[in-house]
């Protein structure tokens, strides 16, 4: 079984183009103010415009992670190990050697012994396609005598 991430949502995309264009107004109100003022602060429009910007970059990274994360990653699930594909690099992840595998808040987070290493990988079921399954199946396989209770 393969699973893949869900890209960012049209929504998401037009949430941020909103972002944008409110803070370009934002922008422009503060120094058409600055401007009415008979002192122009330019301390105070440079902390404002910086914090704008610092929330539009950081908006864009996450949506830009999403989108790469949606695109790259595929989680495989396979008889005899959980395989986690992004591009060239693939860690595949035996069933014998997972330790835990338990919810901790929204997400699903797996713990497993490599070279003598704690790993640790989570993943939230909201962001995946069919991510219930997914965190079903991986909890049934990490854990042999795992019974799942499913709604009727």
């Amino acid at each position: 079984m393969q699973f893949r991430y869900i890209p960012p949502a049209r929504e998401e995309w037009r949430a941020f183009f909103i972002q944008i264009a409110g803070s370009l107004f934002a922008l422009l109100a503060i120094a058409w103010w600055q401007a009415l003022q008979a002192h122009f602060n330019v301390a105070l429009f440079a902390g404002t415009g910086l914090g704008i910007l610092y929330l539009l970059f950081t908006s864009a990274g996450q949506l830009h992670t999403k989108s790469r994360r949606a695109r790259n990653i595929v989680i495989e699930l396979r008889p005899e190990a959980l395989a986690i594909r992004d591009r060239a690099r693939e860690d595949v992840i035996p069933w014998s050697q997972v330790k835990r595998c338990e919810a901790a808040g929204t997400k699903v987070e797996v713990t497993w012994v490599e070279n003598g290493a704690q790993r640790k990988w989570s993943f939230a079921p909201r962001d995946v396609l069919d991510g219930q399954t997914l965190a079903r199946e991986v909890k049934q396989r990490a854990t042999p005598n795992f019974i799942a209770l499913d709604a009727k």
